[in-house]
């Protein structure tokens, strides 16, 4: 749990929120999980087995999956003392290593998700 509050607050400098904004951070990394596991899943195992991701049963396990990253998020960042222990790590970085954390990891969020999606798509 402390490592998914530590990604948010990540995400959360990276857009630019303010300290209470909780909820755009929380669909941005439930997002980008989301598509990634998707993504990745299909590449390694659906593909396959020629699983059919129209059918209503898959339909509902990708939404269940999605609510389900969503109130772990929830939960996760709801933790005052969990939540200010992470945001208290990230400020204890210099404005340039802050700087640094947050390109990494908006770079590897968008090479990850871009890469995998794309790669997902095109080989249905």
């Amino acid at each position: 749990m402390d490592i998914l509050c530590k990604w948010h607050v990540i995400v959360k400098y990276m857009l630019n929120h303010d300290r209470e904004e909780m909820f755009f951070p929380i669909m941005t990394c439930t997002f980008w999980i989301n598509i990634v596991t998707q993504s990745v899943l299909y590449l390694s195992y659906f593909q396959f087995l020629d699983v059919n991701l129209s059918s209503y049963f898959s339909q509902t396990c990708i939404v269940a999956f999605y609510i389900a990253t969503v109130a772990l998020f929830y939960v996760a960042v709801k933790n005052k003392a969990r939540y200010n222990k992470a945001e208290e790590w990230f400020k204890a970085f210099n404005s340039n290593d802050a700087l640094i954390i947050k390109l990494l990891m908006g770079f590897f969020m968008l090479v990850s998700f871009v890469v995998l999606m794309f790669k997902a798509l095109l080989s249905m």
